[in-house]
């Protein structure tokens, strides 16, 4: 999920801000913000999740990542600014940071023995064919 999220919001950013562009007066540079914010996020995504997984479980890390995903995708869908969007945006990279380890061993876990390799590899092809990409 978390993979396909990620790829998904680098594929559609050009589209969604062109948009933004237009309805808040927009400049090139806060297209580039709005994504480092994004992969930003991801880094203490990934260390608060390492965290979380250790004293409290992969299950709990996992459940509080797709609830923050959820939270914040909504809000940034309903923003009014570009600050409060740029602000979602930061803890979907959270949520997409927190979610990408996790979700890998979760599957490899809940998959048979002989096709473990095969599911986390089909888990990660969205990163090389990204949703945008002609097939």
């Amino acid at each position: 999920m978390s993979a396909f999220t990620q790829s998904s919001m680098v594929a559609l950013a050009p589209l969604l801000m062109t948009t933004l562009q237009c309805q808040w007066d927009l400049q090139t540079i806060h297209e580039v913000v709005v994504l480092f914010v994004l992969f930003f996020g991801n880094c203490p995504g990934d260390v608060i999740s390492g965290i979380i997984a250790d004293r409290k479980g992969r299950k709990v890390s996992l459940v509080l990542g797709q609830l923050l995903l959820l939270t914040f995708t909504v809000l940034s869908a309903a923003a009014s600014s570009y600050w409060f969007f740029g602000m979602c945006y930061f803890f979907i990279g959270l949520a997409i940071g927190m979610l990408t380890f996790v979700t890998v061993v979760h599957l490899s876990e809940m998959s048979p023995p002989n096709f473990r390799s095969y599911s986390v590899t089909l888990f990660f092809m969205f990163w090389a064919l990204e949703p945008s990409s002609p097939v």
